[in-house]
């Protein structure tokens, strides 16, 4: 009796075993080993399509990054801009013309620099006319042939930020000026977007010496005129004062470089800027060149004639890590450059010959600024100066 009982009692033990093994099993045949899934995913990654034959390619899936602001400027930029063979980018910023018309005199000065420098970009610093009356389109247009005729007889490209006397006084709108510019053939600049402060903001991409990949960038702004934000009579009678690079503008030119360095494979795309008035860190930079230890060259004449207004822009530059020189123009009779971390921030003097104003005939010129292909966060800086008038 007692034998019969046990021989039960293992037969049920085994019985209740082996369902366990089934369970187990039926629970687990759709969960493979972590080395089964690695196996699947590659195959599945690698198994080519039926469809076409093998080809030996890599078929390994490549993001593309999205660059939808820097592919809408690329699409409208009119020319594009190349190194050289030689693997040099030269650019020559010319300021504070304010002519009404322009002399003789003055479009001897502007042939002489062209001549003498040979450069790829030419670009006009602002305050490029002072109209105090409502010209006709035509009639601007004249004054724009005047002073960019040689430049575009000799096929150069050129753009134009401006400054505060540009449409001061004047029923001349900067929206007018701006469609007279871009309507020359050799003109590269632009409107820039409607969203935000300004007239004229935009980049040109300079491409490598094939012409295949951006190398450089060359970064130009509306600084503005005057602004009353704020303003107290102790600080302008008048109750306004310079104005400056406001936020929006500073954001817009974040989100370009970050599609710029994206596009690059996360290394920034080294270049310049052109504005017309300084910035505060212009006045910190000269204020304090020998403490600081600064490399510098050039006069200082006249006060710096930044806003009181601080903008945010040189600390967004230092985030970007890709704007290596500035170029601005306003105060006539300075030339100087400094080298104030990490960033050239410079003054053009005047390559106005006017009489209407101050000058000084022995800074008459424009500013050169030299990229490298090689080397583009390297960028050499320099005046070139015409002889002082007869």
């Amino acid at each position: 009796m007692k034998k019969g009982l046990l021989i039960r009692s293992i037969s049920l033990v085994l019985a209740m075993l082996c369902c366990c093994g089934c369970l187990f099993a039926c629970n687990n045949a759709d969960e493979p080993s972590e080395t089964e899934k690695i196996s699947v995913q590659t195959t599945v990654l690698n198994e080519p399509d039926d469809s076409e034959p093998d080809k030996g390619e890599d078929t390994t899936p490549v993001t593309k990054v999205e660059t939808p602001l820097l592919d809408e400027i690329i699409a409208n930029t009119k020319h594009k801009l190349c190194f050289r063979e030689d693997g040099s980018f030269k650019v020559l910023t010319l300021g504070d013309i304010q002519y009404r018309l322009i002399s003789e005199e003055q479009k001897a000065l502007i042939k002489a620099i062209i001549d003498r420098e040979d450069p790829d970009l030419v670009i006009f610093t602002g305050d490029n006319c002072r109209y105090k009356y409502d010209p006709t389109d035509e009639e601007f247009a004249e004054y724009v042939e005047g002073m960019v005729g040689y430049i575009e007889e000799k096929k150069i490209p050129w753009c134009h930020v401006f400054g505060n006397h540009d449409s001061e006084d004047t029923l001349l709108s900067k929206e007018r000026q701006q469609a007279v510019y871009e309507s020359f053939e050799y003109c590269v600049s632009s409107s820039g977007p409607e969203d935000i402060n300004g007239i004229g903001d935009y980049v040109l991409p300079v491409y490598s010496s094939d012409g295949k990949e951006i190398r450089s960038a060359v970064w130009c702004l509306d600084s503005g005129m005057y602004t009353s934000d704020g303003v107290d009579t102790s600080v302008s009678q008048s109750g306004t004062v310079t104005d400056y690079i406001r936020q929006n503008q500073v954001d817009w030119y974040k989100a370009i470089s970050a599609e710029l360095t994206a596009q690059n494979g996360g290394v920034p795309v080294y270049g310049m800027m052109a504005f017309h008035i300084p910035l505060q860190e212009s006045v910190t930079a000269w204020d304090n060149r020998e403490i600081l230890g600064l490399e510098w060259n050039g006069e200082k004449r006249e006060t710096i004639c930044c806003s009181p207004y601080h903008s945010t822009l040189f600390e967004a530059i230092k985030a970007c890590g890709d704007v290596k020189a500035i170029a601005n123009a306003h105060d006539h009779i300075n030339d100087y450059a400094l080298k104030y971390q990490g960033v050239w921030l410079t003054c053009g003097g005047s390559a106005g010959t006017s009489t209407n104003t101050s000058r000084a005939e022995d800074m008459l010129g424009g500013r050169v600024f030299v990229l490298n292909e090689e080397n583009p966060e390297n960028i050499n800086t320099y005046t070139s100066y015409i002889p002082k008038r007869k």
